[in-house]
């Protein structure tokens, strides 16, 4: 498993990304990226991409939260092909390193909450559940 890791903006993300097999991850992070936030925050996430068998395997983005020194895994998604081979587990174990490596003392993260395979996996990295979030969404048309 090759691991690639970029500290860009949205754009050259998606440009990174573009060159990799357009497959069903590649689509759900670009809807992300394309999401907005504000320009700082978007600049400052980083993205490690994974491959196996020279096909796009895994996404993570992070972002960096100094002001409490924590990491969020904002998003984490593995395509079809390389589900249940480790690869949700090795983005894992790099959040870890790159919040050690940070210097940052937690990671946190926010998983729906019908996501059993995820919530299975943060739960063999001692992850918990410490609140609940709700969605809520407003028609505009």
């Amino acid at each position: 498993m090759l691991c690639m890791r970029i500290k860009t903006n949205p754009e050259q993300l998606a440009k990174t990304f573009a060159s990799l097999e357009h497959n069903e991850s590649f689509q759900e992070v670009n809807a992300i990226l394309k999401m907005g936030g504000n320009a700082h925050d978007m600049v400052t996430t980083m993205a490690i991409v994974t491959s196996l068998h020279k096909k796009l395997a895994g996404v993570l983005l992070l972002t960096p939260l100094p002001e409490v020194r924590c990491i969020d895994i904002t998003y984490l998604g593995a395509s079809p092909h390389a589900r249940g081979k480790g690869v949700g587990n090795s983005l894992v174990r790099k959040a870890y390193e790159v919040a050690q490596d940070s210097q940052y003392k937690r990671i946190s993260l926010a998983v729906d909450a019908q996501n059993t395979p995820a919530i299975h996996l943060y739960q063999r990295w001692n992850f918990r559940k410490i609140g609940q979030r709700f969605t809520m969404i407003k028609k505009l048309f």
